[in-house]
């Protein structure tokens, strides 16, 4: 009798365990059939939708671990063998609802990587916003990622009895540890705030030309990287710069490339008084007009005000080029011909100082009654002669001498005036002149400050341009009630 309700017993067991099994691989076969046919359905929505291919790829595994493992916790919890397991059925049980949740969390991460897809495909179609939505999507994606472990782990932490009460007090007094850690890390929230302030304001983006610093000492450069806490700036000089993203919300800085890539350049040359304006403006608008660089818009040649501590005027030169890299290279370029033109053609425009001694010398003159009238019957006697130029006699030979004279006085200042004559003035660019442009690496310099391309530019302006009227619009509508 004993021996038959030992294998009684042994039948009993091996009973309740394929049982078991049965209702746990079932549930698990079960959920995995499900997930195929989800899949299924995906595979075949993605050939009239590309994102459904995307997530088809992303999905594939992490829904069948999860559904299978969600089928086989559902299974085994109708199994019924609760009774003949005892605490091990606790166990089991648990052990099997953290996989359903570390599963799950893994396919909410594999969900939110679909953002950073949908915007690949909006860029695939249209790429005039592709560095803004690039980036917005990376930031929306790793934000959505963050939510989903961190619930996913308090998911599971509420699972254990013996956790819930302390997590229950710490999820209740979460505005006070907000605080604490708030203040800890203020400089890094607020950096994480700021990055997410620049990637949704569209205050800069990938491309952009931006100045840090302020007056002299102030740099250009590209923004090469944007994430969430830091700005990456590519310099002329082939450095790179990473400064926090709160420099660009709370500090000003100047945006070259906002609307368009288009600048104006000054060129200042401190010269004399007696410059010849008019033959500086032909002289520049000749040099412009050769000049590849200009971009056929703006010159102009001004005399402006001068500082109290300089003693000579200052004329300003105004260019404009597409972008900054052409106007710092037309700004040199410009500059150079103008002072060889000076220095060869008219060396007195060159700015120096003068110190003038004012002589004063009395001269007693007769004015009396006798003398005025010996003058005015001599210029009677002249008015009654036959006179040539300036009121002088043809046929005087006092003035033919004076008039040689004079005219061979001015043709010596001439001569002096002038260098060496017949000289061929075209300058050859040999290399070196530019910074970039005239060689490979001067060009590829060159292209960092093209800005973020045409499209994009039009896009902000055709943006700026509806906000205009959308303004003028809700004025009207408050100007009528």
């Amino acid at each position: 009798m004993e021996e038959s309700g030992e294998t009684d017993t042994v039948v009993e067991h091996a009973f309740n365990a394929l049982n078991l099994a049965a209702w746990t691989l079932g549930g698990a076969a079960v959920g995995l059939l499900v997930a195929i046919v989800l899949l299924f359905v995906v595979h075949l929505s993605g050939k009239k939708s590309e994102l459904m291919n995307y997530m088809h790829r992303r999905t594939r595994a992490p829904l069948c671990w999860a559904m299978a493992v969600f089928g086989a916790w559902v299974g085994f919890g109708f199994s019924g063998q609760e009774e003949a397991l005892g605490n091990l059925y606790g166990l089991i049980r648990h052990v099997l609802l953290l996989l359903v949740i570390a599963t799950m969390g893994w396919f909410g991460v594999a969900l939110a990587g679909l953002i950073q897809d949908a915007a690949t495909i909006r860029i695939q179609k249209d790429a005039r916003d592709a560095q803004r939505l690039q980036t917005q999507s990376q930031v929306v994606r790793r934000v959505l990622q963050a939510i989903v472990v961190i619930v996913a782990v308090i998911a599971a932490l509420l699972t254990f009895p013996a956790a819930r009460a302390p997590l229950t007090s710490i999820l209740a007094s979460a505005g006070v540890i907000s605080v604490v850690v708030g203040l800890a890390a203020q400089s890094s929230l607020g950096n994480a705030f700021a990055g997410l302030q620049l990637a949704f304001t569209d205050a800069i983006r990938v491309g952009d030309t931006v100045t840090i610093g302020v007056g002299n000492t102030s740099e250009a450069g590209v923004v090469e990287e944007l994430t969430l806490t830091y700005v990456v700036l590519r310099l002329w000089d082939e450095r790179r710069v990473l400064l926090p993203s709160t420099e660009f919300t709370t500090k000003p800085f100047e945006n070259w490339s906002r609307r368009d890539t288009e600048q104006l350049g000054t060129i200042f040359l401190q010269l004399d008084w007696t410059v010849p304006m008019a033959q500086l403006r032909q002289q520049v608008q000749k040099i412009v007009k050769e000049c590849d660089l200009w971009d056929g818009r703006t010159w102009n040649v001004q005399m402006v005000a001068s500082p109290n501590t300089v003693p000579n005027p200052v004329v300003r030169i105004v260019v404009s080029a597409k972008n900054p890299g052409d106007l710092h290279d037309l700004k040199c370029e410009v500059r150079e011909q103008v002072v060889a033109w000076i220095v060869k053609e008219i060396p007195w425009a060159l700015p120096r100082g003068r110190n003038q001694t004012m002589e004063v010398q009395q001269i007693n003159q007769d004015i009396g009654e006798e003398r005025v009238a010996e003058l005015a019957q001599e210029l009677a006697d002249i008015s009654g002669k036959t006179t040539g130029r300036y009121g002088v006699p043809d046929h005087d030979p006092i003035h033919a001498a004076r008039l040689a004279a004079a005219k061979q006085k001015t043709k010596t200042r001439r001569v002096r005036r002038r260098s060496v004559v017949n000289e061929d003035s075209t300058m050859v660019i040999t290399g070196g002149e530019r910074l970039f442009s005239g060689s490979p690496d001067a060009e590829e310099r060159r292209k960092i400050y093209d800005g973020p391309g045409d499209e994009t530019i039009k896009r902000r302006e055709e943006t700026a341009i509806m906000q205009a009227l959308d303004a003028q619009g809700k004025l009207k509508e408050t100007k009528r009630r």
